[in-house]
Order: structure tokens, then sequence, then C-alpha cells
């Protein structure tokens, strides 16, 4: 079976208010450091731009093989995970390892969903079809989300 272990990704936004007043300008997610010291350096040089701040997004995905089993029943919605300490968001959902939509709901999905593909395969307008239903695995995905403000000092070398 397949092991269980956190993946994570790191990406930081640049923020800055115009000095005479509006809204707050947020960049898109930026995943190169030496984006983020342009970003930061580009509002850090203009007098009429004011509090500029980094913010680290940091998501951690964990991919855990579960039993169909051990889905939620027919109707049942899909239990939210726990909340870890330092964290704002936790999403969980479902997928097929190497195969399928990336997020599958419930576990009403993902029965209908391998239901799709076993009557695909019995079709006879399909021969390509080699699939062998029993390594289908499904995944239970956890994501959790942090955010954190830091300063331009704490932000990593670029490793590109």
């Amino acid at each position: 079976m397949m092991q269980t272990y956190p993946q994570l990704r790191t990406r930081w936004t640049v923020s800055y208010r115009h000095r005479c007043g509006g809204g707050e300008t947020t960049s898109t997610h930026l995943d190169s450091t030496s984006a983020v010291r342009q970003r930061h350096a580009f509002a850090a040089e203009r007098d009429w731009l004011t509090g500029v701040r980094i913010t680290e997004h940091t998501t951690t995905e964990t991919r855990t093989p579960i039993a169909m089993d051990d889905l939620p029943g027919d109707g049942e919605p899909t239990l939210p995970p726990d909340l870890p300490e330092g964290a704002h968001q936790a999403v969980r959902h479902f997928r097929f390892d190497n195969a399928g939509p990336a997020v599958l709901r419930t576990g009403d999905d993902v029965r209908h969903y391998r239901q799709w593909i076993a009557d695909q395969y019995d079709r006879g307008s399909a021969p390509y079809w080699h699939f062998d239903l029993s390594t289908l695995a499904v995944l239970d995905v956890v994501l959790v989300r942090y955010a954190r403000d830091i300063t331009l000092a704490e932000l990593p070398p670029d490793l590109y």
C-alpha cells in the first residue's frame, strides 16, 4: 500500500496600500523568492505606497489510502479535518491515485466515478480500456493552509 507523507508548497504574496487611501493591493501568489524581492523593492521605493508586507502561504497536502468501505456513506457529507494550531483552513476531499478528477468531494462522488469507469470498461466500443478496478486506489486528501507575515530578511534564498 502507498505511504502517507505530507507534501509542502510555499508561496508568497506582497501587499501594499496607497498613501492617499483606498484598499490594499496584493500580488498574485509568487513561487520565486527573487520575484518577491523584486515586487517588494518596486513597492518600497515608491513614496506614494505604504504598508509594504510579505505574506508566506504554506499548504500541506497529505494523501492517505482509504478503503471504499471507509468512505462516508450514501448521502453523508465529508467530515472536515481538525484545524491544526496556526492554520487558517483545513479541507478534505477524495481522489483516485493517478486517475480521474483531482477533487471528489463526497463518498457518493467517489462511488459514482468508480461506477462510471466500470461502465466504460464494459462497453464494447472501448476495447482500449485494460483496467483492473481492484488496483484503483482511493486517496483521502487533506489540505491544510497556513499564512503568516514575514520580513524581507526571513525570506529564504532563491533556489532557481
